[in-house]
């Protein structure tokens, strides 16, 4: 009772609180998925999470679920990968076919759909909307274009800007506006420029510098990122919207940067140079770029080295490595903890009002009924996550 032990009392309440503080800053919990070499690329609303793992000597797509992980096999060939996946849990990636060709695939219902070229060889889908639409690449008799398919109607060739000759679709919002890069101009200088293809209309987004950018998703407010040339041998990722295209510089303010997705509220993932040419994952949000590892636990081990896609519940599929094994990961949010300066306030009110109590000859009631009383219980005594 504090009326007899206020010290030990006071004591017991700082190793109560003192987690709180010292995890203040801590905003994800990391899980890894799957075996050690695989690779995430999507994710969707509900946390579910598709990429790529080594299968023996091959390599193939995998879906993530609720902890479980399946194999999504192949066309036939012998690899695949995927890379977007919607709400309803559809699947889109590449896969090789039995004759050894890369075809663009649709993965429901637990089996994989070829969705066909654009009357060559070879296609690779990297992105689906909530409406069942594809975007991707895939050769035509007279080159690779990017392209547009649809349930129904199947593949559209989006053509090239002025004077290209190949062009590739990366993303696509749920309007069905399609976003990647294309060469564009004449040689011997062609340029390589991020692309959105609405209506029909395929519009040049520019670049930092001039020379390359190319762009990797599309939201729903029509806000575009990837990244793009920014001086010499350096690119930046990039935000682009109202027309105009914002570079968002890099975590040391050297070396390159560039942005994989964007979720509604308009949060940014991606990667960015560090010492060494090594990489970290980066969040952007509120007009600064974060280094994810600084949003995790250190005691965890990881080191983030690249985020991949984000949804609105804040969760990030990336990639990491942990004591010298890398895999595919899926960051999810915790709720926020008290500050260490709230935690400092509350327990000199804590301590204030035992010795009230001691005053007044009554013994003080035990920590965990007061906390109880404050309205902050158990749920502020275990992890961040609880």
């Amino acid at each position: 009772m504090f009326a007899r032990r206020p010290h030990q009392a006071v004591l017991s309440l700082i190793l109560l609180l003192a987690p709180l503080a010292a995890h203040a800053d801590i905003r994800y919990v990391v899980t890894p998925i799957g075996p050690a070499g695989s690779m995430a690329a999507g994710i969707n609303s509900s946390g579910q999470v598709v990429g790529s793992f080594t299968a023996g000597d091959t390599t193939h797509a995998f879906l993530y679920s609720g902890a479980r992980f399946v194999d999504l096999g192949t066309l036939g060939g012998t690899y695949s990968r995927a890379r977007g996946i919607n709400d309803a849990g559809a699947v889109v990636g590449a896969s090789a076919d039995a004759a050894d060709n890369t075809r663009a695939f649709v993965y429901a219902n637990g089996a994989m759909t070829d969705i066909g070229t654009l009357g060559g060889n070879n296609s690779s889908a990297a992105a689906i909307n909530n409406k069942g639409q594809v975007a991707g690449v895939a050769d035509g008799p007279d080159g690779s274009y990017a392209f547009l398919y649809s349930p129904g109607t199947g593949m559209l060739s989006l053509g090239t800007l002025p004077d290209g000759v190949f062009s590739r679709a990366e993303g696509i919002n749920n309007a069905g506006v399609a976003v990647g890069g294309s060469l564009a101009g004449a040689t011997p200088l062609p340029q390589f420029h991020a692309f959105a293809y609405a209506s029909g209309v395929m519009t040049d987004l520019g670049s930092l510098t001039g020379a390359f950018s190319v762009a990797q998703a599309i939201n729903d407010s029509g806000i575009v990122v990837g990244w793009s040339n920014a001086g010499v041998n350096i690119d930046h990722a990039f935000v682009y919207a109202a027309g105009v295209m914002t570079d968002l510089g890099s975590l040391t303010g050297q070396g390159s940067s560039g942005a994989y997705d964007i979720n509604s509220t308009g949060q940014v993932v991606g990667w960015s140079e560090v010492a060494n040419k090594e990489t970290r994952a980066i969040l952007y949000e509120d007009g600064a770029m974060v280094d994810l590892d600084s949003l995790v636990d250190p005691a965890s081990g990881w080191t983030i080295e690249s985020a991949f896609a984000i949804n609105d519940l804040q969760q990030i599929a990336a990639y990491g490595c942990n004591r010298g094994s890398c895999q595919a990961l899926l960051l999810d949010a915790v709720s926020n903890v008290p500050e260490p300066r709230t935690d400092a306030m509350l327990l000199t009110g804590l301590v204030l009002l035992g010795l009230s109590l001691r005053g007044r000859g009554r013994p003080c009631p035990p920590a965990s009924q007061r906390l109880n009383e404050m309205g902050i219980g158990e749920a502020s005594s275990g992890s961040p996550g609880s």
